[in-house]
């Protein structure tokens, strides 16, 4: 009989917790690199049939293999530029979240002077008013 889980032994439970953490982790980072290539492939295969269908929609296109590896560069070159600026994004908006849950006592602080300085305004606007009257 074969003991699958027989390294399993001598390992602690936290060292276990570890392994599952980093073995999920890695399943995670090879789902995303898979995700990204099949993105690349695509991207590739429909910029290698651009200069033909341009060729095709009666345009002046080039479509020697120089001009496809050129088509074919620039889109995957443009999918690059496009995941930078999405990871740009994504970084800047958890920022914004957290710059938000920082400054929170600042705002609420400044919040509640500006609400006494409208309460003490609109008092002397009564007070006034009451002198005005009398």
């Amino acid at each position: 009989m074969v003991d699958i889980f027989g390294f399993a032994i001598n390992i602690s439970v936290s060292e276990l917790l570890i392994f599952v953490i980093i073995f999920v982790l890695f399943l995670v980072i090879t789902r995303k690199i898979v995700r990204v290539i099949m993105s690349l492939l695509w991207i590739a295969i429909a910029s290698a049939i651009f200069p033909f269908a341009m060729r095709f929609l009666g345009l002046d296109f080039s479509t020697d293999l120089n001009s496809v590896l050129f088509y074919v560069a620039l889109g995957i070159g443009l999918y690059f530029v496009y995941m930078l600026g999405r990871i740009v994004y994504v970084i800047l908006g958890l920022a914004g979240k957290s710059s938000k849950f920082i400054t929170y006592p600042i705002k609420s602080a400044r919040k509640r002077k500006e609400e006494r300085t409208k309460k003490k305004m609109e008092k002397l606007v009564k007070e006034k008013s009451k002198g005005k009257e009398g």
